[in-house]
């Protein structure tokens, strides 16, 4: 008896880690020949780390795709590590890169605190729904360019996210800066970190605020530059 109060305890404690667990082993069996196997994807392979490779890390930094036109910075930085490796290891360097947006958005959600995802089993739901969403197709969704729709997501989390003192909201602002500067989506939400701010004037969201609109002016200008060239 002892011993099940004990196991029950444990897995009550450590509720959140388990489902986590089991979210990332899912998303390993969604597509585990791309995670053993590595690949390019598109313009991941013929633009962004052809250009790196060929061009250098600086170039690689700051290179713009000007068929999008728009700043993909997570790509760019994938693309530059992967130069750093052997050829054939390339195509790994991509593939990891973009799965640590992933794994940073399922953590996001099963550990940071919501307004609209308050219980563990509200917590699971959205995280499985993420995972099988038809935008995160296994065919498609482990490349850097994909990575986009998981940086918007997490904007969203981050605008929705009620605790203020932890590991994620302390690295929001950061984060914000990256996703702007990632995917020009997450820019669209700039306006309403304003309104939260008005709406209550804190720390955290002022540098939310400021991180989300930098990023989001340095984006529209280049975007506004390309169009016009």
């Amino acid at each position: 008896m002892i011993k099940n109060n004990t196991s029950k305890t444990y897995l009550i404690k450590n509720y959140k880690i388990i489902l986590f667990i089991i979210i990332i082993l899912l998303a390993f069996y969604k597509s585990p020949f791309i995670f053993l196997n590595g690949r390019f994807v598109a313009e991941e392979g013929s633009h962004w780390f052809y250009y790196s490779y060929f061009n250098g890390p600086i170039s690689g930094l700051l290179q713009i795709y000007m068929e999008n036109g728009y700043f993909n910075l997570w790509a760019n930085v994938a693309s530059v590590f992967a130069t750093f490796v052997p050829l054939e290891v390339s195509p790994y360097v991509t593939v990891y890169f973009a799965f640590l947006v992933k794994i940073y958005l399922f953590s996001f959600i099963i550990f940071q605190n919501s307004i609209f995802l308050k219980t563990n089993f509200e917590k699971f739901i959205a995280a499985s729904i993420v995972l099988v969403s038809p935008p995160m197709i296994a065919e498609v969704w482990l490349n850097t360019l994909t990575s986009q729709v998981y940086f918007t997501l997490i904007v969203l989390m981050i605008f929705f996210q009620t605790n203020t003192n932890n590991f994620y909201s302390k690295s929001s602002s950061v984060v914000l800066f990256i996703s702007t500067l990632s995917s020009i989506t997450s820019c669209i939400f700039a306006p309403f970190f304003l309104i939260k701010y008005i709406k209550e004037k804190n720390k955290l969201n002022f540098l939310n605020l400021v991180s989300i609109f930098i990023g989001s002016f340095i984006q529209t200008c280049i975007f506004i530059f390309i169009k016009i060239n």
